[in-house]
């Protein structure tokens, strides 16, 4: 199933139009948080930035927050990129 990762940062709203092929909403996470790990330091506003994960059908089924960035960080969560 193809999921979306959107990014909200200061108020801009990016839109993944390609979206990637994963195979449920625990993997959709993971790439999602790996997303937001690697963009993080390069935002206008970090803490109030979220990375939203949608379906197809545009349903969010994770949202990302800086909170969620730095607990996966402090439980040695590492990008694969």
């Amino acid at each position: 199933m193809k999921y979306y990762l959107h990014l909200w940062d200061d108020g801009l709203f990016e839109q993944d139009h390609e979206g990637t092929d994963l195979s449920n909403p625990a993997a959709a996470r993971n790439e999602g948080l790996k997303f937001a790990q690697e963009i993080w330091s390069n935002l206008n506003a970090p803490d109030q930035a979220v990375v939203e994960v949608t379906d197809p059908k545009g349903f969010v089924v994770w949202r990302i927050t800086a909170a969620d960035v730095a607990q996966a960080r402090g439980r040695g969560f590492r990008s694969l990129a």
